[in-house]
């Protein structure tokens, strides 16, 4: 029993290279299988497509908009008082004033109130009187709403800390969209202060070399960062 231990543990290179192409193996039985068992969902496109107004402007050629949807609500103000009036125009002009990341056209287009509550498009809103609904859409195709929501949180946040006493939420598939992958990259990043060392040493043992060790670890930091 002992021999046969010390067998492997005389051929790190071979454990290591044993593990590898397992790992690789599992991965393609994972993808694989994933795909034979999750059933996809509609596509963003998809889902707008679902409202008679949206089916006509895409059959005449306008492609469907993201929806901009924010809520705005005061711990203890109602919703007509004097201060929750001016901070709800304030933040209605703060948002119709973006633009997109090239400064060639606004974000959204007509940003309006539309009450305590709206149903529609699976957005649910209860109803307060300490609180406020603001809907707009994007001027361009939900497609690219990605990359151009990237201006709204620096333009919410300040606009919060210039009126600390209000919450505001908002939400739009972009912004989802952008949320989600940013706490992706951020899981990762945080990973790599664990994974690269106990790989490197790993690495050392298998080839019994600093330099030998360096060249696949600095070879798979570069395509994790890229």
């Amino acid at each position: 029993m002992a021999s046969h231990n010390s067998y492997w543990l005389k051929k790190p290179l071979v454990v290591t290279l044993g593990w590898f192409f397992l790992s690789i193996a599992l991965g393609i039985f994972g993808l694989w299988y994933g795909t034979r068992t999750v059933i996809p969902g509609p596509t963003n496109k998809e889902t707008l497509l679902q409202n008679p107004g949206e089916r006509e402007s895409f059959r005449i050629g306008l492609p469907p908009r993201d929806t901009f949807v924010v809520v705005l609500s005061h711990a203890s103000l109602p919703y007509d008082s004097a201060e929750f009036v001016a901070a709800r125009e304030s933040l209605v002009q703060r948002l119709s004033e973006l633009r997109t990341p090239d400064g060639e056209s606004d974000l959204l287009r007509r940003v309006e109130t539309v009450g305590h509550t709206f149903i529609g498009d699976h957005i649910f809103v209860g109803k307060s009187d300490r609180s406020i609904l603001l809907r707009a859409s994007t001027v361009h195709s939900i497609d690219g709403s990605g990359p151009e929501m990237r201006v709204v949180p620096p333009v919410v946040q300040e606009w919060s800390k210039e009126n600390p006493n209000f919450q505001i939420g908002y939400i739009s598939d972009g912004s989802v969209n952008n949320e989600l992958f940013d706490t992706i990259d951020r899981d990762l990043d945080s990973s790599l202060k664990y994974t690269i060392p106990v790989t490197f040493v790993i690495l050392l043992w298998a080839f019994g070399s600093v330099v030998a060790a360096l060249v696949p670890l600095v070879i798979a930091t570069v395509s994790l960062i890229a």
